[in-house]
């Protein structure tokens, strides 16, 4: 019996350390969204609140109308328990649409939010490089408040940032086509990617998920349904499907997700399994377009998955939404 006690006793020990651990060595993380367009940042947001391994410091909202899309932010936070989590709402602009996942969120006021509200999202996402050494900036947006606050303090972001982005389009393009494309992110700001593009970062060089691995993932067949089934007991997957269903208007939940591009790049942040990565000199030319050149800064974009990579990814982001608790 003191045998077996003084093993429990261990275990429970052990569990305790290796929970100190992953509070500790948590990958500290900014997101940067445009949330309510497309659904993939919406993947992408419950992806990283279901992952022991990063540590979310700021969300903020970018392009369009900034103030609708941190709405739809606060409530999928609020709703699984996580609105400790700040939120800052970026630099507006009147051309883009919303999207349809702002009906799921409209009703929810902002002042409802028990987290703090930043109304200079660029200046929140200053502050926090500032507070937060070795931060990984998750760029799943085209780069208008990213770009901003580099210009702002080029230095700091150069000594302190990694940034890892679903941007560009290198040998492959929409719908894995032989022609590249302007991809979206870097096409909505040209300006604002070259900046994002330009900078040395002193830590880590840019990772990118481009549209040749990006562009051709979804949640199919069999992962979904495991979600599907676990939607009545799992909170986070539930608010995922709920919203889901507005921006796709319909209470049909389909048998293959959406292309979830956002979610790539969001992994990306912890893990490179799956992908392999290809050093390479890239910059953004006058029309959007990520091309190589020998002066360009090195980036590193994820340019082919594994073999059996698009199954083992599906799975591994299933099971990590899954293990919320």
């Amino acid at each position: 019996k003191k045998k077996k006690k003084i093993m429990k006793t261990t275990l429970t020990l052990l569990s305790i350390l290796f929970f100190i651990h992953l509070v500790y060595n948590r990958i500290p993380v900014i997101i940067d969204t445009d949330i309510g367009k497309d659904f993939d940042d919406q993947w992408a947001l419950a992806l990283l609140i279901a992952s022991d391994e990063v540590d979310i410091k700021l969300v903020v909202t970018a392009t369009g109308n900034t103030s609708q899309r941190a709405q739809i932010v606060a409530k999928f936070l609020n709703n699984v328990g996580r609105s400790e989590i700040p939120i800052g709402i970026g630099i507006p602009d009147t051309h883009i649409a919303t999207g349809s996942e702002y009906n799921w969120a409209k009703n929810f006021s902002l002042s409802e939010y028990k987290g703090n509200i930043y109304q200079d999202g660029v200046q929140a996402m200053i502050d926090c490089v500032r507070e937060t050494p070795e931060v990984v900036v998750l760029e799943i947006a085209p780069a208008t408040n990213l770009g901003m606050a580099i210009s702002m303090e080029p230095e700091l972001f150069s000594n302190n940032v990694r940034v890892v982005a679903m941007s560009g389009s290198i040998n492959k393009g929409y719908g894995n086509s032989p022609i590249i494309s302007c991809e979206y992110n870097v096409c909505t700001n040209i300006t604002a990617s070259q900046i994002m593009y330009n900078l040395t970062y002193n830590t880590f060089p840019m990772t990118t998920a481009p549209l040749d691995t990006s562009g051709i993932i979804s949640i199919d067949g069999q992962y979904m349904e495991r979600l599907k089934k676990a939607q009545f007991t799992n909170l986070l997957v539930a608010n995922l499907f709920d919203a889901y269903r507005y921006w796709l208007g319909s209470v049909k939940i389909p048998s293959n997700s959406d292309t979830i591009y956002d979610a790539v790049a969001a992994r990306l942040v912890y893990s490179t399994e799956f992908l392999d990565i290809t050093p390479m000199n890239i910059y953004v030319n006058q029309t959007g377009y990520t091309v190589p050149y020998t002066n360009a800064n090195i980036i590193e974009p994820a340019l082919e998955w594994t073999s059996n990579g698009q199954d083992g990814f599906q799975n591994a982001v299933v099971n990590t939404l899954l293990s919320w608790k």
